[in-house]
């Protein structure tokens, strides 16, 4: 049945609906008749009872119409419809709604009007796009009737891009695009520029842009799905798609409400997610691809009725599927700047806390990814760096860019008070420290020369770092498996500088005395810093970097006690220091099964300090 007619609500006809525009509205509704929520969890109830979709053929049962109902000769009661019309349309209170058998009609549903019911994803989202496109073709039909456009060739596939890039080139790029979109929204005088000529405020106009925004909720809600089940290049695929379809309804619409905003929000959110999965999970690149060029006819068509109206490329780089790591970590972080800058820029982050705190949680996880891979980089050019070479430029530009990422990935967690968070990238930089120390050593442990003021300057920066990391975390309570790691690192720090200290003494810049003071001043530091008692996966090694603590500094009072002659109230502390870290030694390393060898030369040491002992 056609409806030609629409009344104001009195009778009057108001004015003559073309077929086209009746055929896109219906489309429209049923696309709506859909939720589009992307599924964060299942239960065991959700398959069985769950669907709110199941409501819609109620709905289709209460709205048939009477006059056609026997068209079929299937529909049996109808023999008081009238009756059934007034006991639903008359309510008293609405507080009689909630009697449902008052107003519950007595119409037998018929198996052949019921709605569809889908509980899959996939399956509803896919019938929304269905009705979607149906409703673009029936717009576009009407725009090129009345300005003669050429149509594009659904058979046509869009070209898709996943050419290698640069890092540098893709993130210019992705920035000038973004302050190209940002000044867009907050401009005041936008203009349609629009491909097709469509006219704004026509019916054309309004149903085209609900149908795109329709479409984009539900590729993103298939993004999501994808995303779940780890199914990378498909979800990147579906975020493209969405995009897509946002960047042809900002070429469309000048004024954009903020729910669609706090779409594109979500939309470069999930990306960032994505692109920071395809980075981690670069082994199934080659399935990636495949997933992520497969494309559908009703997508194609879809992305066809889009370029009438826009280029579509408003985010490609953000969407491409790029094999070089550096280059993923970097759209992920820009897609989560990007996020923010709309929040802040929009003032949606005053309405949607939540959101903003989730973006900026994401940014500062980001920057610690991309700071850890510029220090990794820095590491392994080290190690292939010859002994007698010195820190190259290359290596410094990586500490600074690592650095950077670590302090400002700090300030995104300091923003939304995640303590446990700063503490592990204040770690991170502490780590970061150690290296530049490592890179200043001068040389392989054979060749090396003394214990230099550079690598003392960043061993000493590691150990502020961690002390900050503690200071963050407050109390061991508040995460304890990073407060451990903590401990762990700045005991580490400690005994790394004690023992570069006792090893390649600087007796050229230093006395002995203060040498032997700073080696004792550290690893007693880093032995307060090393837990032997808490019962742990560690704890073997806390008991014998302990034991090896004790050797070390019983082996240095032995070698004072020998070496030095004088005053005899010094010879008697160092060598009651040197029995107390001797026995200390021992029964720690007795503590562990597999440390026959140092227990044996501790042993040993420990006879050759009493044969001294008895000989003077």
């Amino acid at each position: 049945r056609r409806w030609d007619m629409v009344t104001d609500g009195s009778g009057r006809a108001d004015r003559k609906l073309p077929e086209e525009e009746i055929i896109a509205s219906a489309n429209y509704m049923l696309s709506e008749l859909f939720q589009l929520e992307p599924k964060k969890e299942e239960n065991g109830e959700g398959s069985l009872n769950g669907n709110s979709d199941e409501s819609y053929s109620e709905e289709d049962e209460e709205e048939e119409e009477l006059p056609d109902s026997d068209e079929n000769g299937s529909y049996t009661g109808a023999s008081h419809p009238l009756e059934d019309c007034k006991a639903v349309a008359i309510i008293k209170s609405v507080r009689e709604l909630s009697v449902p058998e008052k107003y519950k009609s007595t119409h037998q549903i018929r198996p052949s009007c019921t709605f569809p019911v889908c509980s899959d994803t996939e399956e509803r989202c896919r019938l929304v796009l269905s009705y979607v496109l149906e409703g673009l073709k029936c717009i576009d039909s009407s725009i090129k009737k009345e300005g003669e456009l050429p149509a594009a060739d659904p058979n046509t596939p869009i070209p898709l891009k996943y050419e290698d890039e640069s890092a540098n080139v893709v993130s210019e790029c992705l920035e000038k695009q973004m302050e190209l979109f940002l000044q867009k929204m907050e401009s005041s005088d936008n203009q349609c520029s629009s491909r097709s000529g469509i006219i704004p405020g026509s019916w054309q106009f309004k149903m085209k842009l609900q149908l795109i925004i329709k479409a984009s909720k539900a590729y993103y809600v298939l993004s999501d799905a994808a995303m779940s089940l780890q199914k990378y290049g498909r979800a990147l695929r579906y975020i493209k798609l969405a995009l897509q379809c946002y960047d042809a309804y900002s070429c469309l619409c000048t004024n954009q409400i903020p729910e669609v905003m706090l779409l594109m929000c979500q939309y470069l959110t999930l990306c960032g997610d994505i692109q920071l999965m395809l980075a981690q999970n670069a082994a199934n690149r080659a399935a990636y691809f495949e997933e992520y060029n497969y494309q559908t006819r009703d997508d194609q068509e879809i992305l066809h009725s889009l370029h009438r109206e826009s280029s579509c490329e408003g985010f490609s780089f953000v969407t491409d599927l790029i094999t070089d790591l550096e280059c993923q970590l970097s759209i992920s972080c820009k897609c989560y700047e990007a996020a923010n800058d709309i929040l802040v820029v929009t003032n949606l982050k005053t309405q949607n806390p939540e959101q903003q705190n989730q973006v900026l949680k994401r940014l500062g996880n980001i920057r610690n990814e991309i700071g850890v891979f510029y220090m990794n980089q820095a590491a392994a050019l080290q190690t292939e760096r010859s002994a007698n070479r010195g820190v190259s430029s290359t290596e410094q530009d990586l500490w600074k860019k690592s650095f950077s990422c670590f302090e400002r990935g700090i300030t995104n967690f300091g923003s939304i008070e995640d303590t446990t968070n700063s503490a592990l990238l204040l770690c991170n930089m502490g780590r970061l420290m150690r290296i530049c120390a490592q890179a200043h050593s001068g040389g392989s442990d054979e060749r090396r020369g003394e214990f230099s003021p550079e690598e003392a300057l960043y061993y000493n920066k590691a150990i502020d770092y961690y002390h900050k990391a503690l200071k963050s975390l407050n109390k061991r309570d508040t995460h304890q498996a990073v407060w451990d790691s903590v401990y762990w690192e700045l005991s580490t720090t400690y005994f790394t500088m004690a023992t570069l200290l006792q090893d390649y003494a600087p007796i050229s810049r230093k006395a002995q005395e203060q040498i032997e003071r700073e080696v004792t001043e550290a690893m007693m530091k880093s032995l307060k810093y090393c837990d032997v008692d808490t019962v742990s996966a560690r704890q073997p090694l806390c008991q014998y970097r302990a034991a090896t603590i004790h050797h070390r500094l019983a082996s240095m009072y032995h070698s004072c006690l020998r070496n030095q002659v004088g005053d005899e109230h010094v010879r008697k502390q160092h060598r009651l220091m040197a029995d107390l870290h001797y026995s200390k030694a021992l029964k720690l390393f007795r503590l562990l099964t597999d440390a026959p060898c140092e227990l044996l030369r501790v042993q040993l040491e420990r006879v050759a300090f009493a044969e001294f002992q008895m000989s003077s």
